[in-house]
């Protein structure tokens, strides 16, 4: 390839050519450290054809020149790597010409460009059978995947078959959010019915047993999530938060360190086998006016963050139970979701206004008012966002669902989509002719993806 700078005959750089250096983000797509001079206009495709050729590789069959996500969200199926670019931490959605002219640079410089495998669309899905109502909730965590539905049942699939393997009646109203802590095989349920409960599920056994009954509420519990250190956090639609400490399922004793703050239900024939606990929270709060609809803890456990439809977006001291920062927006927040990686400052919001939102929660050195932003990704969803899950492989990417049917996939170093699959617009709402929602969206370890949608059905997308 050619190396060379090249000039017109008055001395003036030409700005058909310019000069790159192309540095992989993962060591198994090391190209020569030489600078190369490429066409000025040259975008995404292209550059991934010059990356395939360094490596060796033939043609890429990449044949997509629109590096904009359409709602369709199509994806070239290749053979070959398909690469995406970044320049300075952000992914490059225009020509190398027309950044350089945005970001006022010189033609004449080196301009570095870092480059990784792209994300591309699922081309197909596992759905499960058809459930009796809507899907409210989706969480992964180990061998389970749990389910909550809006007919009070709370459902254990098999994550990769997507078959039911147990299913509890756990609640008397629609369930509203599920949480997996696979380290203690516990699945906590909140329902419509203001009951919050911790299961126990035995996957030799193919057991869901209800081992506790959660106190502190007395309003429908919206949100749940549980953090790395076991602490299970909840938010009900009257602002209310509760902290609980739980510890192991067996024998369904739940509650750890903090048994001495709770009872045994005796039952119906006087004897505790087998019987409930009530667990009392260590922590209760009045942190909005409104209904929470999102919680998540960050990665240490030493703070949480919460989400309302009061338009506000809180991060609570855990153990002094003192806010550190409160976010106002002027928005309602519908969901909310935290990376689970070390030192994690951003969290990502869904809106009625089917936007998706990215905050920075820094604080500065003083500790007092906040150093933070509210940095807005493009809009591309067309209905109210239900929910969002970060990538737990990858804490730049997250997964949003919508009123809209679709799943989107985005990188919060990208202003636009990665792709967008039509989860459940092609289904129906179960008891209704209306075009179906997705309803709640799950990253898994291991790349899973996982969603459920008011069509009554769970896709796992491959």
């Amino acid at each position: 390839m050619n190396t060379s700078t090249t000039t017109t005959s008055a001395g003036v750089a030409d700005e058909s050519k310019v000069m790159v250096k192309l540095v992989s983000v993962l060591p198994q797509y090391e190209v020569p450290d030489d600078d190369i001079a490429v066409p000025s206009e040259i975008r995404r495709k292209g550059l991934s054809k010059v990356v395939n050729y360094l490596l060796g590789n033939e043609d890429s069959d990449d044949d997509s020149d629109n590096d904009i996500d359409s709602d369709g969200g199509r994806a070239s199926p290749s053979s070959k790597v398909s690469f995406d670019f970044m320049v300075k931490n952000k992914f490059l959605r225009q020509s190398v010409a027309g950044y350089i002219r945005s970001a006022s640079l010189s033609f004449e410089s080196v301009l570095t460009i870092h480059f990784l495998p792209r994300s591309t669309k699922p081309s197909d899905s596992s759905p499960s059978d058809t459930l009796p109502d809507w899907v409210s909730s989706v969480a992964h965590g180990g061998p389970m995947l749990a389910v909550g539905c809006y007919d009070g049942v709370v459902r254990v699939f098999d994550p990769k078959g997507m078959g039911v393997v147990v299913s509890a009646s756990a609640h008397q109203a629609a369930v509203k959010a599920v949480a997996v802590c696979a380290d203690k095989s516990l699945v906590a349920s909140g329902g419509h019915d203001q009951a919050l409960k911790l299961h126990s599920y035995d996957a030799e056994a193919k057991a869901l047993t209800t081992a506790s009954e959660c106190g502190g509420h007395s309003a429908s519990v919206e949100a749940l999530s549980f953090s790395p250190s076991g602490l299970l956090a909840s938010g009900d639609f009257a602002g209310g938060v509760c902290i609980y400490e739980v510890g192991d399922a067996a024998g369904g004793a739940v509650g750890g360190e903090a048994a001495g703050s709770k009872k045994r239900k005796v039952s119906g024939s006087g004897s505790e086998a087998g019987g409930v606990t009530t667990l009392t929270p260590l922590h209760t709060a009045s942190l909005h006016t409104a209904a929470v609809t999102g919680v998540a803890w960050s990665s240490d456990s030493l703070t949480l963050h919460t989400a309302s439809h009061d338009s506000a977006v809180r991060v609570l001291d855990v153990a002094t139970q003192n806010p550190l920062l409160t976010l106002n927006g002027n928005k309602a927040v519908t969901c909310l979701a935290m990376p689970n990686a070390p030192g994690g400052t951003v969290l990502a919001t869904g809106h009625p206004d089917s936007r998706v939102r990215l905050w920075d929660v820094r604080r500065d050195d003083s500790g007092g008012s906040a150093a933070s932003f509210d940095a807005t990704l493009k809009p591309s969803h067309r209905g109210y966002v239900t929910c969002i899950s970060f990538d737990c492989g990858n804490p730049y990417q997250l997964c949003s669902s919508s009123h809209d049917g679709t799943v989107k996939r985005w990188d919060v170093r990208c202003s636009l989509p990665l792709y967008t699959v039509k989860a459940h617009e092609g289904g129906k709402e179960v008891g209704t002719g209306r075009q179906g929602k997705a309803m709640a969206v799950e990253c898994g370890l291991g790349g899973g993806l996982w969603s459920g949608g008011s069509d009554g059905v769970v896709r796992r997308w491959e």
